[in-house]
């Protein structure tokens, strides 16, 4: 009865760990070359596209500085900065680097990004009335 009793409390706890453990994704340091990726697309629409695959993963957007093509962005409670840069006339960087210069964060926050951005890229911009 004992050991019943036992085995039912460590799958009680072993449960009760992983629950927390599922809202306190483990942070690890995302590498700086991780949070950038070259584009090829026109750095204005691309401005466009970066803001729609930030509403799209339903981050707040703190702050827009169109015409330095900087985004100032919150995930989790944390601040993050996407800096796009224009390489040549089809090329296009952008950084996603954290405000508080802190790599110590969850790497599918770029990730989901990147991705969102990579399915939208070549879509067709409309502007609204």
């Amino acid at each position: 009865m004992k050991y019943i009793i036992k085995i039912t409390l460590l799958a009680i706890v072993s449960l009760i760990g992983n629950f927390a453990f599922c809202e306190n994704q483990p942070q690890v340091i995302v590498s700086f070359s991780a949070c950038q990726k070259t584009f090829v697309k026109q750095s204005e629409p691309f401005f466009y596209v970066v803001l729609s695959a930030l509403a799209k993963n339903n981050y707040k957007v703190e702050e827009i500085q169109s015409k330095n093509g900087l985004i100032i962005f919150k995930v989790y409670n944390k601040e993050f900065l996407a800096n796009i840069t224009k390489v040549d006339f089809k090329t296009t960087l952008l950084k996603l680097t954290p405000a508080d210069n802190n790599y110590a964060f969850q790497y599918s926050i770029v990730e989901n990004i990147f991705k969102t951005i990579e399915e939208d890229l070549y879509k067709d911009i409309y502007k609204l009335n």
